[in-house]
């Protein structure tokens, strides 16, 4: 990881480098340091398998008080995935979490195999009161696209997820 001096060094070293997609930074505004995740806005990518140790950083930096900044190129799929993962391991429920970065960020549209996992990974939360289907939709997921990413990627037939997506979410979006 670097230490910048401000946000202006870590801007400059992004262009310097022609960092851009697939990279998202971590930036943690009173050390301003960076840490990499390379995900890719891609219907194949599993961010589930290889953020945790970027989670428990934040994690860690949130219980002292530290503000963390997070963004990729776009704003709107890799960065809100990884916020939304964020808050609900904060134990805000992600229905709850959901509202906080949309009405944070109007373009907040994790893509399809993103808002599958994060479903999975969370929804089961207890303190969840939002219908499973309702907030998929709201999420702008519905039958036809998450039918559609299940029929198209052979990774998916042999993930957790399809369970979830066969079992749970599918069936909330047909109703």
């Amino acid at each position: 990881s670097r230490v910048f001096e401000s946000t202006d060094d870590l801007d400059a070293c992004y262009q310097r480098h022609h960092w851009i997609k697939p990279h998202f930074s971590l930036c943690c505004a009173s050390e301003m340091r960076s840490c990499q995740l390379k995900l890719s806005d891609s219907l194949d990518e599993r961010p589930d398998e290889k953020w945790n140790k970027q989670l428990e950083n934040m994690d860690a930096r949130i219980r002292n008080s530290k503000k963390v900044l997070i963004y990729c190129v776009e704003g709107r799929s890799r960065s809100v995935t990884v916020a939304l993962a964020v808050l609900v391991r904060q134990k805000i429920p992600i229905d709850e979490a959901w509202h906080i970065v949309k009405s944070a960020r109007q373009k907040a549209k994790p893509n399809v195999a993103f808002a599958c996992i994060l479903l999975r990974l969370y929804y089961d939360d207890k303190s969840t009161k939002t219908p499973l289907g309702d907030l998929a939709r709201s999420m702008e997921l519905t039958f036809e696209k998450v039918q559609r990413f299940r029929s198209r990627h052979v990774k998916f037939a042999e993930s957790k997820l399809k369970t979830f997506v066969d079992d749970r979410l599918l069936p909330s979006l047909s109703s």
